[in-house]
């Protein structure tokens, strides 16, 4: 007797924990600041891209912005960032093809805050594909609509 209600309980908390319709697309939980973040830092990595690319994207940035590459142990203000990314362009560093992107692959908000994974693809009909190979982290803080911390854990 208590064999098939526990049979069938299972089988009823089964189906209630199923998840059949599409997931969210991930970049729903986070502001327009961050998903820019990803466009125009893209736009910088494509072979050809100008100092006016790089303009567009520290525009997002807050004057005081604070950006951390944990791994690197690099840490920028605003006027450093834009220092090394001129210097990687005029050096030719940059040379992803035309329809190369980064994906938002899933997003974490908090208060202000937001946890991002994220990973390089390519265009497709319009929509960023990820590749499956990597998945990166990098946690934004945004105020006012500015970009005011940035730190990459990869």
């Amino acid at each position: 007797m208590v064999r098939p209600l526990i049979a069938a309980l299972l089988a009823a908390s089964s189906v209630a924990c199923q998840h059949t319709a599409a997931p969210p697309p991930s970049n729903r939980d986070v502001p327009p600041v961050v998903t820019e973040y990803f466009d125009r830092l893209a736009a910088i990595y494509r072979a050809g891209s100008s100092p006016e690319d790089v303009a567009a994207f520290l525009a997002l940035m807050a004057e005081d912005v604070h950006y951390v590459h944990v791994a690197y142990e690099a840490e920028f203000d605003l006027d450093t960032w834009r220092d090394a990314f001129l210097r990687n362009q005029q050096a030719g560093d940059y040379s992803e093809p035309a329809g190369f992107c980064l994906a938002i692959t899933n997003a974490i908000p908090g208060n202000d805050h937001y946890a991002v994974e994220y990973a390089s693809g390519m265009q497709s009909d319009g929509a960023c594909l990820p590749s499956e190979a990597r998945r990166l982290l990098i946690v934004f803080s945004v105020s006012d609509g500015k970009l005011m911390r940035i730190e990459e854990l990869w």
